[in-house]
């Protein structure tokens, strides 16, 4: 994923609550996603278009973003490697109002999650 006329399209499924609260970013201004990838050709300010599959709601979400942070492959930590989303469209309101409300009060939980 390099700079392109048209975003990446990225399908990301959320198969659980746990797999939720370690990928979702609630501290970005519009919220966002870790999206894992070894082979990710990520790179900062590369637009994306994320098809949101999460398991406990009937329609995927579809929303664009940028990538604000790539974690490489053998990143310190043992962190796991991809790239983080920046939500950027008028949809990130409501995906992000769903995914808190699936999360509840997960979302103070002070476990380590994917991201920063």
């Amino acid at each position: 994923m390099s700079k392109q006329n048209r975003p990446a399209v990225i399908s990301l499924k959320i198969p659980d609550k746990q797999a939720l609260y370690m990928a979702y970013m609630p501290y970005l201004k519009r919220r966002g996603m870790f999206v894992a990838s070894k082979t990710s050709q990520a790179k900062i300010d590369d637009e994306v278009f994320l098809i949101l599959d999460i398991w406990c709601e009937p329609e995927k979400f579809n929303i664009s973003g940028k990538v604000v942070w790539v974690t490489p492959e053998n990143a310190q930590n043992g962190k796991k490697a991809g790239f983080g989303v920046h939500f950027s469209d008028a949809e990130s309101a409501r995906v992000s109002s769903t995914i808190e409300r699936i999360l509840g009060n997960s979302l103070n939980s002070k476990y380590d999650t994917l991201t920063m």
